[in-house]
């Protein structure tokens, strides 16, 4: 693992936004590697070059011409979002062959904590090393920066040379929905007993008369995550551990209110469950393209058993109604999307 954050000449390479040949930075061993080993770079690393790119019209464009994936995560103005929000120092660690772009790290610098992370902060999802032509991942590798949290990468993006640096990450869980009619053909998928359990919870809240409304103006769904703040805090609390609402966070909340605030290519909706006027839960639900994503959300389960499976029940029902193909539960499985969803591997890098 040659990692280059110890040599003074790569420390000045990321403060600058000047174009270094890539031999320049390599220690003479890496570029020994690189000129005569079998990677397939020996006639094309010599005239490769670096760059930083912290500008943001500049990490706009090479995000664009790089990302052409089909995804809420693809999308800049959705990682702007929490980007704006935490007000971190963009890193895009470009490759050039000449003048064209063929090789990007879009990395951002959490000050805090003294490490980079993926452009739009640690909570996003389906990352990649992105590559054009050659297989440019053992340069990309050997040149990020050591202090580098990298996360929820996307498998195919990772050469298999490098695999034992990597780890698995928690899967991203989805469901297929395409070509499905109604809920009920999803539910034939379920187990006999998840089936049972969904049911019998979705009717038990259905005789408390719920009031149910899916909220689109950008105004209301603000309201409402200062409720699911709220929510969540109640429910988890506000102590520093891994096991409390992330909304103690003020700027996640700021992250979310942005998401709103930039929907355009992708839309956003609010789920509001109300049991005798009282708001008893809230889901966030982002729409982009085929994909329907559960965003975030709370709830008061501990004085209504089954309203997590009711929710489930609308959003579900929703999105097939609506034609999307795929519901997208995002990473972790808090102890119930496996019973409903299918797994989709990401990895990490070690630590």
């Amino acid at each position: 693992m040659a990692l280059l954050d110890k040599q003074q000449k790569y420390k000045k390479f990321l403060q600058t936004s000047e174009v270094i040949p890539v031999l320049e930075i390599l220690s003479k061993t890496t570029q020994q590697r690189f000129l005569y080993g079998e990677n397939g770079l020996s006639k094309l690393i010599p005239r490769l070059k670096f760059r930083i790119h912290t500008d943001a019209r500049e990490c706009f464009a090479l995000w664009n011409k790089f990302n052409t994936d089909k995804s809420l995560f693809a999308l800049w103005d959705f990682r702007t979002a929490f980007h704006d929000a935490w007000d971190e120092k963009r890193y895009f660690l470009t490759i050039y062959n000449n003048s064209e772009p063929i090789g990007l790290l879009p990395l951002a610098y959490d000050e805090k904590e003294k490490v980079y992370e993926w452009y739009g902060t640690e909570w996003q999802e389906e990352n990649k090393f992105y590559q054009r032509g050659k297989n440019l991942f053992p340069l990309l590798f050997t040149v990020m920066p050591a202090q580098i949290k990298c996360n929820s990468i996307i498998p195919s993006s990772i050469d298999e040379d490098y695999s034992q640096e990597f780890i698995p990450d928690d899967p991203q869980f989805y469901i297929d929905i395409t070509n499905l009619k109604n809920v009920n053909e999803l539910f034939s998928t379920f187990s006999k007993k998840h089936r049972y359990n969904f049911r019998r919870d979705y009717m038990h809240i259905l005789e408390q008369k719920p009031q149910v409304e899916w909220i689109t103006s950008p105004a209301g769904q603000v309201r409402s995550l200062f409720t699911i703040k709220d929510l969540s805090i109640k429910r988890f609390g506000e102590a520093e551990d891994k096991n409390s609402s992330m909304f103690r966070h003020e700027k996640y909340l700021e992250s979310f209110i942005n998401i709103v605030k930039n929907q355009g290519k992708y839309k956003t909706k609010m789920l509001v469950v109300k049991i005798q006027g009282k708001i008893v839960a809230i889901d966030m639900i982002a729409m982009y393209d085929k994909g329907y994503y559960l965003l975030q959300g709370a709830s008061d389960l501990g004085n209504y058993s089954g309203l997590g499976n009711f929710i489930c029940y609308l959003e579900f029902e929703d999105a097939i109604k609506n034609g999307f193909e795929e519901i997208n539960a995002l990473q972790e499985d808090n102890n119930w999307k496996h019973r409903y969803f299918s797994s989709r591997p990401l990895l990490k890098l070690k630590k």
